[in-house]
This record gives structure tokens, C-alpha cells and sequence, in this order.
């Protein structure tokens, strides 16, 4: 998985947990809270699994699915502070008698337990990481498949928030992403840097989410952050492969062209709608992109496309050659393409599909 600042803000969380006493009688609570939590998760996960259609994303959604949620919750299931005190080697061998442990005995014990809690949180960041990275190249799956995989991953933000978990502000991840060696001061203790520099877009293998943990002493309890992810994010710098906006000019249309704020219009509507947002990184992907035809728009968002007026009652429907769709893969190429295709039907789809295999092509090299 290859994360770029655009994704930071659809991927940011912001903790409403605020733990300000943690004893065992609390720390009890918090775990039957986060049981709570995560069987609702599941439970509302579950269903939206059982509606996708497209039988391949849903067994790639339902294997992260078994391996990262369910099993955060079998762990926070066997974890019952109370039950298990009692028993252990805190209650039998008190380190201190003075101070804050005096009156809490069970201060270690609470500690420790409280990281068991947050062990398995980093399970959650990935399930959600992985169903976005499946949202973000949906494109060729059907509105209903897609608006489940965003559902997914905003029922999972909102239980991470729930929970305790946040991720860094953004201005700093922005900032670390912009020039990851002019700020890495700011963000040596959240990520690692890639030596290997093999191009100049800069991307993240995740971004990095933190908990607060408590810390008691003689004088009581205090908190510090931690980061939570299975292993810290590294950021690498890569050559993104060539996209359509890089190619050609894109062709804006008259309302744009009258538009001073056009790009403050878009910044709010991408932050209310993710579709907008990912619908606009479309044409810049890490993923090939073929735009068969799209009869939404009046006129191409791109150059070098085949205008197919076969129809006065569709003139705008607009696809790639089928030379040209060779051309942009390698010879012998085994990679999948995705298929834009708003507003259309499976039975426009199809014409489509029959009108770019109907080209004669004499010969798969350039």
C-alpha cells in the first residue's frame, strides 16, 4: 500500500476518548467499552460485506476482514481486569507502599493491561487502510459496491475515534510529505525515511496513528503517546508511473475558465464528498486508467480521444482507440485495466467494450 497527501485527509482521525483517571474499576469499564465497540463494528461490517456484488472484492474485503478485526476482538475479548487481578503478580508482591501506590495497588497491573488493549490496534488501522486502498481504485465496480467499501472505512475511522485512537495533525504529515528531509526532526519518531531514492514523488506505506497511554508513579498518573501501527510507516521516494494529466493538457471547460475560485470550490466540496475527491485523483493514479465513455460530460476532460458520435441522441460519448489502449501497456502486459465508465449502464458498457474490440490493430509494438 502506497499513500500520497491527498489521502491524508480522508484517512485522518481524531481521538474522543480522553482517559483522565485509569484505575481497575475503570480500566474494566474501557475494556467492556472497546468489547462493545467492536462487536458493533463487526456486526455493521459484516452486513455491508454481505451487499457488495463484485465477488472479488468482497472475498479480499472479508479476508482482512477475519484477519485484522476479528481478531482484535478476540483479544479484547479475554481481557477482564477484574476477573483477573486477583490472581496475578501485582496483587501478591506490591512494589511500593508509598506514594500514589499506597492507595492503588493494582497502578502496575492497570498499566499493563492497558497495553493488551491497544496491542492489536494497529489490526484495525490496516483493515481500514487496505478496504480505502480498494475504495480508491473502485472505479470499475458499481456505485452501490462503492459507496459500501467508503461506508466501511467511515464506520472504522468512527470506532477508531472511539477508542482512543488519532492520527498525527495534519500540517505536520503534510509537511513531512512535502519535504520529508527539511522536517525530519518533526517526524523521526513517527516515520522512517527510505534511503534508496528512486525517483521524486514522495509516498507513505502508512500513515502513522497513536493512542495515549498512562504512566504512574508516586505522584500519580501521567500520559504519553505511542504509535500503534504494526510497524512504523516509512516514507519512499519513487517515480509514480506516467498518467493521462501528465500526458496531455486537460481541456477545461467554460465554467472553469470563468472561475477565479474553482479550486477553492473543489477543496470544499472534496472535503465533504469523497467520491469528488477520489473521482478527481483519477486521471493521476498509481493504477491505469481507461476511460471508455462518459456520457455525464459535455465535453472530454482529456486530449487524445476518439469522439464516436454514432448516436444523435448520445453525440458525446467518447472512447480510446483500441491501438491506443495497447500502446499505453507494456508488450505482453498482464496488467489489469480499470474502467471509468459514469453514468452508464452494463448495456452502454457493452457497446462500448464491442466498439474498442472492433478496431483492427496490425501490430502490438510501437
Amino acid at each position: 500500500m502506497m499513500f500520497d497527501i491527498d489521502d491524508i485527509e480522508l484517512l485522518s482521525i481524531e481521538s474522543k476518548r480522553n482517559i483522565k483517571e485509569l484505575n481497575l474499576a475503570t480500566l474494566d469499564n474501557l475494556a467492556e467499552e472497546n468489547r462493545k465497540l467492536l462487536g458493533e463494528l463487526i456486526e455493521s461490517i459484516s452486513e455491508e460485506i454481505k451487499n457488495l456484488k463484485d465477488t472479488r472484492t468482497k472475498v479480499k474485503v472479508l479476508r482482512k476482514f477475519k484477519n485484522k478485526l476479528i481478531q482484535v476482538y478476540k483479544q479484547n475479548e479475554s481481557i477482564k481486569p477484574k476477573e483477573e487481578f486477583p490472581t496475578s503478580k501485582y496483587a501478591m508482591h506490591t512494589e511500593s507502599n508509598v506514594g500514589y501506590f499506597k492507595t492503588h495497588p493494582d497502578a502496575r497491573f492497570v498499566e499493563d493491561e492497558y497495553h493488551k488493549i491497544v496491542k492489536g490496534y494497529g489490526n484495525i488501522i490496516e483493515f481500514m487502510e487496505n478496504v480505502y486502498q480498494y475504495f480508491r481504485s473502485s472505479f470499475n465496480l458499481s456505485p452501490s459496491d462503492k459507496k459500501i467499501l467508503w461506508d466501511i472505512v467511515d464506520k472504522t475511522k468512527t470506532t477508531c475515534s472511539n477508542l482512543g485512537i488519532e492520527s498525527i495533525e495534519q500540517d505536520i504529515l503534510k509537511k513531512a510529505l512535502s519535504d520529508p528531509y527539511k522536517n525530519i526532526e518533526t517526524i523521526d519518531d513517527i516515520c522512517d525515511i527510505d534511503e534508496e531514492e528512486n525517483g521524486k514523488d514522495v509516498v507513505i506505506n502508512s500513515f502513522p496513528y497513536t493512542v495515549e497511554m498512562p504512566s504512574f508513579t508516586v505522584t500519580g498518573m501521567t500520559k504519553y503517546k505511542i504509535l500503534i501501527n504494526n510497524s512504523k510507516p516509512r516514507i519512499y521516494f519513487i517515480q509514480k508511473p506516467l498518467t493521462y494529466s501528465k500526458r496531455t493538457k486537460p481541456i477545461k471547460d467554460k465554467k472553469m475558465e470563468n472561475n477565479d475560485n474553482s479550486s477553492t470550490s473543489y477543496r470544499q466540496e472534496t472535503s465533504t464528498n469523497p467520491f469528488s475527491f477520489i473521482q478527481h485523483r483519477i486521471f493521476r493514479n498509481h493504477q491505469p486508467i481507461l476511460l471508455i465513455e462518459d456520457k455525464s460530460l459535455k465535453t472530454p476532460l482529456i486530449g487524445n480521444l476518439t469522439y464516436s458520435n454514432h448516436d444523435n441522441s448520445s453525440p458525446y460519448f467518447y472512447h480510446y482507440t483500441k491501438e491506443k489502449i495497447i500502446q499505453d501497456l507494456a508488450i505482453n502486459s498482464q496488467e489489469e485495466q480499470i474502467f471509468n465508465t459514469p453514468g452508464m449502464n452494463d448495456d452502454e458498457i457493452k457497446i462500448s467494450q464491442e466498439k474498442i474490440n472492433s478496431v483492427k490493430v496490425k501490430s502490438y509494438k510501437k
